[in-house]
């Protein structure tokens, strides 16, 4: 419930989230689906989950990696870069195709072994290329893997950062909070796992069973901490890393009010905001993106591998605007250009319109008449005489 939150309140203000969101819903899946081969005694459920999603849990280690580079370095997702990322999950889910090609009856017959022995697990055919003991101990270890880097992620930031930034300090607690939980839960399946190796599946459930109750306890803690951090949880942005300080201000109360007005942050920005303001400029000058009727504000975050939500924020507070009126205001300086240059002599007013980077002629007018008074035509009349 708590990733589907994530997911609903974070899909535009925050895309990252929805990498936090997978990685929950994965984790979950994965202990429902524990709970039900291991100690449900049901033939239908255990026929269902019993290694169906196995590909999915090597997702678990890159969602959970995707989510925590983004929210310290604010990097944008690309399928393109971080293919590779998901060839683990690919190999096991061609590894995998044999078993899914059984008839449900099959499933059925082998999750009935399962309930009468347990430690028949072993010898169930689940992957071409791995058994389940092998699988376990390999989606862990992959896991573990990524999570240590994630903790060499979040020590870089916390090295080279202002940790008195209240917006850095917030991350930084989440992130250690969430990578720590996670950490401690990976190590316990991990020593199952190697447990399960020399003994057998029985026995690991027996002796394993403290295990399990402190892996369920973390896992609640982890879940529940993100009731601490609402601004993560309900999709209020949290920049991170953009070198603003908060500055709280109080408005004056006039005398006979009763009302208390909210307080103003102001933001100033430091060398490294400056810098992704420059870079936004220069982009901005130099490739002129806007002239493209389909520029958009995803354009600028690709170009500068940053998110959107960034890009948005440098341009409000750096620029004093918002990207629609800075991409109206870009288009509206080139169509003057056009108009007031020897393009005026042979080029049409809806022309040199569609050249500045407007869809429609109407569009052109409205926005060129609302930015100088007066329209194209008009405009470009008085600059013939």
């Amino acid at each position: 419930m708590l990733s589907l939150v994530l997911i609903v309140f974070n899909r535009k203000t925050n895309t990252n989230a929805l990498f936090l969101g997978l990685f929950f819903i994965l984790t979950a899946l994965f202990g429902i689906a524990h709970y039900l081969v291991f100690y449900s005694q049901d033939v239908f459920w255990i026929a269902v989950t019993f290694n169906h999603f196995v590909p999915l849990m090597f997702l678990m280690g890159p969602f959970l990696f995707f989510y925590v580079r983004g929210m310290i370095f604010d990097t944008v997702f690309s399928i393109q870069k971080d293919f590779f990322h998901f060839i683990p999950a690919l190999f096991s889910t061609v590894g995998t195709i044999p078993y899914y090609s059984l008839p449900f009856i099959e499933k059925q017959k082998l999750a009935g072994i399962l309930i009468r022995d347990i430690d028949a697990i072993r010898s169930i055919n689940v992957n071409l290329f791995y058994d389940s003991g092998e699988s376990f101990v390999l989606r862990f270890l992959l896991c573990l893997g990524y999570i240590m880097y994630c903790v060499y992620l979040l020590s870089q930031f916390c090295a080279s950062h202002d940790l008195k930034n209240k917006h850095n300090q917030i991350i930084t607690k989440w992130i250690g909070t969430l990578l720590g939980s996670v950490l401690s839960i990976t190590l316990v399946f991990i020593i199952l796992a190697l447990y399960a190796v020399q003994a057998t599946a029985s026995d690991t459930l027996n002796n394993g069973y403290p295990f399990y109750v402190f892996a369920g306890i973390v896992y609640g803690l982890m879940t529940l901490s993100l009731l601490l951090f609402p601004k993560l949880l309900y999709g209020e942005t949290v920049i991170l890393g953009l070198g603003f300080e908060p500055i709280k201000k109080k408005k004056k109360r006039k005398k006979k009010i009763q009302v208390v007005e909210n307080s103003v942050t102001e933001f100033v920005p430091d060398a490294i905001a400056l810098e992704w303001g420059e870079k936004i400029k220069w982009f901005l000058d130099n490739e002129k993106p806007y002239l493209n009727p389909d520029f958009s504000i995803s354009d600028i975050a690709l170009a500068m591998s940053i998110s959107e939500t960034q890009v948005s924020f440098y341009i409000q507070h750096l620029f004093k605007t918002t990207f629609y009126k800075l991409r109206a205001e870009l288009r509206v300086q080139h169509a003057i250009h056009l108009l007031e240059t020897e393009s005026n002599n042979f080029l049409t007013i809806e022309a040199i319109g569609e050249k500045s980077g407007f869809n429609t002629r109407s569009n052109f007018y409205n926005v060129f008449t609302s930015h100088l008074g007066e329209s194209p035509k008009k405009y470009a009349t008085r600059v013939r005489r």
